[in-house]
């Protein structure tokens, strides 16, 4: 057995175990159909889904039905697609992914939202010296501690303002800088690079934590939109 074969092994181990420990199923096999192209994170916003998942657990977190997976996706693609009128570009590279998938009685546009590193800081800096805007699908909240913390990406800015009241905004902002969300048809997920079995808790958690947050006068309004 090969170092790298041992390791997934000792994975695979560690998440039976939490799955057991929490009152979750989980099956190990390999699923390409997990995540829908509607996601940024399977198909870079393109007919196509280029990831898949394994080491599924499914099951209720605090009373929310969700699945938590393994899940591997290409990386250093733009953020471009049929939805926004691009043209997906996918690198030869693929990350690891821990992503929690949680449906909602709604329907969805695509939204994307993660905490900003120093290259969006920076362009976020450039913007303000030459007043141009630079990425054409960033939505900012009018919350200035909230808009340097994420970048929202996205082609419904209503959808964005509504979904991003206060009450959001401060969960985000207290539980889940760590994790990017897609929010998309009728369903959302929560990711960051892979976690250890004993630190998918508190992505769980997050992710309850945000369906929670969203307005029901949102879910209500989105209820019978149909997505891209």
């Amino acid at each position: 057995m090969t170092a790298k074969e041992a390791a997934e092994r000792e994975r695979r181990y560690g998440l039976e175990a939490f799955a057991a420990r929490h009152g979750l199923e989980f099956a190990p096999d390999l699923v390409e159909d997990l995540l829908d192209r509607r996601f940024y994170l399977a198909s870079l916003w393109s007919d196509k889904v280029y990831g898949y998942g394994w080491n599924v657990m499914g099951g209720y977190w605090d009373g929310v039905p969700l699945l938590e997976m393994d899940y591997s996706a290409p990386t250093g693609a733009a953020f471009s697609g049929p939805n926004f009128g691009g043209t997906p570009t996918a690198g030869p590279f693929r990350g690891e992914y821990s992503v929690v998938k949680v449906p909602v009685p709604a329907s969805f546009p695509p939204l994307y939202v993660l905490q900003k590193d120093w290259v969006t800081l920076l362009a976020d800096e450039i913007d303000h010296l030459d007043h141009l805007h630079h990425e054409r699908l960033e939505i900012m909240t009018g919350d200035r501690v909230f808009d340097e913390s994420f970048e929202v990406l996205g082609s419904d800015r209503e959808f964005a303002h509504r979904l991003f009241d206060p009450s959001m905004r401060r969960i985000l902002l207290e539980k889940a800088k760590s994790y990017a969300f897609e929010f998309s048809g009728d369903s959302f997920i929560a990711y960051c690079g892979l976690l250890v079995p004993e630190e998918l808790r508190w992505l769980c958690s997050a992710a309850v934590a945000v369906l929670r947050a969203i307005p029901g006068g949102l879910l209500d309004r989105y209820a019978s939109f149909e997505s891209a």
